[in-house]
């Protein structure tokens, strides 16, 4: 977490603690969302995830998170990204 950690923060993106990460991700710490509460495919964090753009794809410059991982990702932002 390099990246969206707290030293890193890239994107303005924080990933560090649980409660810092979800209010990022749904856009609720004055950044754009990245999750669309119900919606995964207008989802950008879904985006990143699924594609085969090396350039796009996040973790960065690894391989595609494993399915199982990215289907729970897909399933909570469809059940409504409740924290």
């Amino acid at each position: 977490m390099n990246c969206h950690g707290p030293s890193g923060n890239q994107g303005n993106l924080n990933l560090g603690d649980a409660d810092t990460a979800y209010r990022a991700l749904l856009g609720n710490s004055g950044s754009h969302a990245r999750v669309i509460a119900g919606d995964p495919e207008c989802s950008i964090l879904m985006q990143r995830l699924e594609t085969n753009d090396d350039t796009k794809r996040m973790p960065r410059g690894e391989s595609k998170l494993a399915e199982g991982a990215r289907c729970a990702v897909q399933r909570w932002i469809a059940e409504g990204a409740v924290q």
